[in-house]
């Protein structure tokens, strides 16, 4: 679904690995802007209820919430997200993520705050992330150097499958078509509809 013009689409997106980040971005349908990219420190005792205080918040407020999580376990609210699923395509999602990313960087799509340029991924060469070969199909598939591949890469591709790979059905994306729909009137039940 199209977004209406002049809405723009609010992603907050929690990566883990060499560490826990969460990164913030804005998609006005062309353009992703990395507003923020910040690592999670302490302890979960502290930090894990203000985190889900801040999904339940943010979901609440039409963002759409990207949890890294292959067991859909972290929060009923977020949108869980697997790097290793494979798609109706028969490529992973990181794999497909790629993609978006570099054509989205190659036109200028995706600005990173002050900062944040550590964390452009880089094809090929020296001081390249990944590289890329074809499969027998022809389709690109990339290798990642995961020695230097770090979470802040994974939180920054979560944004960029928030703004362009939404899943449709899912509760923000609901939200916003009912809304489109109903021209502010209250809506239906859409998911029951459906």
């Amino acid at each position: 679904m199209p977004m209406p013009a002049g809405q723009k689409k609010k992603i907050l997106a929690i990566a883990h690995g060499d560490r826990r980040v969460q990164a913030a971005a804005m998609y006005d349908g062309q353009r992703l802007i990395m507003v923020e990219l910040r690592d999670i420190i302490g302890n979960p005792d502290e930090w894990l209820p203000k985190m889900h205080e801040d999904i339940a918040t943010k979901v609440e407020g039409g963002w759409v919430v990207m949890v890294e999580d292959r067991t859909a376990s972290f929060s009923p609210l977020a949108t869980p997200f697997n790097f290793d699923a494979v798609s109706e395509g028969g490529r992973t999602n990181l794999q497909n993520c790629l993609d978006w990313y570099f054509d989205m960087d190659a036109r200028g799509d995706i600005i990173l705050g002050p900062g944040m340029e550590r964390f452009r991924i880089t094809l090929g060469g020296e001081g390249g992330l990944l590289d890329a070969k074809h499969d027998e199909k022809g389709r690109v598939v990339y290798h990642v150097d995961w020695r230097r591949f770090q979470a802040g890469h994974k939180a920054l591709l979560m944004c960029v499958a928030g703004a362009v790979m939404e899943e449709p059905l899912s509760e923000r994306w609901l939200k916003s078509m009912t809304g489109a729909l109903t021209g502010g009137r209250k809506a239906p039940d859409w998911v029951t509809t459906f």
